[in-house]
Order: structure tokens, then sequence, then C-alpha cells
């Protein structure tokens, strides 16, 4: 969770106001900002806020929990690396995460579907800077 923060709004759309924050282009393209709300959607529709703990800087996480899912978003703005994420309290019938990536490259795509099993409930992921990871749970 982010301190300091209570609400925030996305004002604007307009393609024309600004090319950065746009949710679609002037042709009806979407843009990168509309792929990062449909990233925090899938935090919002679990319901319940999760506690976050991040360890290192340039890496920014939230996550949330719902009934028989949860998921967790994780931004990063330092250089690329490979991220160790630990998940700990999920639902016990909580057994596979579809992990998506938004960068330069790609649009919130899904690039692999891991089994999580036992205890340590873990995904290790390689990421480079200026990306967003989701991981839904389910």
């Amino acid at each position: 969770r982010i301190q300091g923060v209570a609400s925030a709004t996305y004002y604007d759309a307009q393609p024309e106001l600004s090319p950065l924050c746009g949710i679609c282009d002037r042709f009806g393209n979407v843009s990168k900002p509309a792929h990062a709300f449909r990233a925090f959607d899938a935090l919002y529709s679990q319901g319940d806020e999760a506690f976050c703990d991040v360890q290192g800087s340039g890496v920014q996480a939230v996550a949330s929990i719902g009934y028989r899912s949860a998921a967790v978003m994780v931004a990063v703005s330092d250089a690329p690396g490979l991220l160790d994420i630990r998940m700990n309290n999920l639902p016990e019938d909580v057994y596979s995460a579809d992990v998506y990536i938004l960068d330069g490259i790609k649009d919130l795509a899904l690039v692999q579907t891991l089994p999580l099993l036992g205890m340590s409930r873990q995904v290790c992921i390689a990421t480079g800077k200026y990306s967003i990871i989701l991981i839904k749970l389910y």
C-alpha cells in the first residue's frame, strides 16, 4: 500500500492532451495506461486488501484477496532483475498462478501459468525496468 495516497482520479483520457496519458490513441488503439487499469481492476475485483511487504528499492506492490482467489500487482521502476514473490496465508484451495506482464513490449500478456505447490507459494520472474507484473491466484 502506498502511504499518503487516500485516492486518485484519472481525469482525462484524451490522447490529444498528452501522448503518455490517453487510454487510447486518436485511432482507438488501446495504450499502455489502459492495460495498467486492467491490472488494477484484477486487484479491485477481489474485494479485500491484503498485506504486502516489499524489500528492496525500485519495487512497489499491492495485493488483494477474495473468497477463493487472490491477486498481486508489482510495479518495477528499477533496473531489470529477478523478482522473488512469496505469498503466505492464501486460501487453502488456491493452487495456480497466472502471471501477466505489462512492459514496453507486452500489453498485460499472460506469460506463464504456474502450479502453487506445498507451503512455499512462491513465484520467481525476470522483469525489466518500468514494468508491471500481475499475478492472478486461483
